[in-house]
């Protein structure tokens, strides 16, 4: 099917129904293309919410018209804004374009194309998120810096819905330019400024969860399997002085195994980390899912 909604949209043409779910995706490459596998990630979120509405973080102004030789599901649209603030100024810019109409919805999804996903279907995942518990359900949660969500992923029930200091405080962020400042101000306080609404937080696989598998008698082959690698030493290392690390770079394995169906892209693009990802396509679900990730 060619989609027809590689235009700016209209509030009025994502035809949001009461008790509709949305997910918001930002999307962002180097030369403003969308991969086939973003293309592959993109029509899973659409089996799973009623709307997509991709926020394309484009480099170039004239790059807005592409999307519309790609095949994405109907409900697919797209809002196309200049590459400002990183992920969270695409999220807000998806959030104040919702605004209007958020009484009709039940859920929203903020989530951007920094991870392949290796599983076919989305579907246990969405479960698994839906039956959480918290009003802001994550994939992971870090602990570097300190105890924060990590953003890539960030599921809003309908308690975040009807909130209105969440949206005002969304409405009136200025997001920078600057990673660094992004992390600091942005998403490592995120967690601490939706309780502070009265909201609850927490991630599916919590970093403590995870620590406990990492070390665990089901979990020992990992650590001979990667035994050899520098960045594996290193975080085990690490991790025994009670330090932190990023669970999605130094335990990508054991998320795997525990369930999680994304796998960070900069470990496939950068050879700095050394933590045996040469192994990744043992988790790819399908001969499809490897082909597309290695597309």
């Amino acid at each position: 099917m060619r989609n027809r909604n590689s235009k700016e949209i209209e509030l009025t043409d994502l035809e949001i129904r009461s008790g509709s779910s949305i997910a918001i995706f930002v999307h962002w490459s180097k030369d403003d293309v969308i991969s086939k596998h973003d293309i592959d990630l993109i029509n899973s979120l659409a089996l799973e919410f009623e709307k997509v509405l991709v926020v394309r973080n484009l480099n170039k102004s004239d790059n807005n018209s592409n999307t519309s030789t790609l095949d994405f599901k109907k409900n697919v649209s797209f809002l196309h804004r200049a590459n400002v603030g990183y992920d969270f100024g695409a999220y807000k810019a998806g959030l104040n374009f919702v605004r209007p109409v958020s009484s009709s919805l039940n859920e929203i999804l903020l989530m951007n194309n920094s991870v392949y996903k290796l599983k076919v279907s989305l579907a246990p995942l969405m479960k698994k998120v839906r039956d959480s518990n918290f009003d802001v359900t994550a994939i992971t949660n870090s602990l570097e810096d300190q105890n924060h969500l990590q953003s890539y992923f960030l599921h809003l029930n309908r308690n975040v819905i009807d909130n209105s200091d969440f949206w005002d405080w969304f409405e009136n962020l200025n997001p920078s330019d600057n990673k660094r400042e992004t992390v600091d101000q942005l998403e490592v306080p995120f967690a601490q400024k939706i309780e502070s609404f009265g909201l609850t937080t927490g991630a599916l696989w919590d970093f403590d969860q995870v620590l406990n598998f990492y070390f665990s008698p089901s979990a020992s082959w990992l650590l001979t399997d990667f035994r050899l690698d520098e960045g594996w030493i290193r975080s085990i290392a690490l991790l025994l002085r009670g330090e932190v690390v990023n669970p999605t770079h130094y335990m990508w394995a054991h998320l795997l195994e525990l369930g999680c169906p994304f796998l960070k892209k900069d470990l496939l693009r950068s050879r700095d980390f050394n933590v045996g990802i040469e192994t990744w396509s043992r988790y790819a679900e399908s001969i499809e899912i490897k082909e597309l990730v290695i597309s």
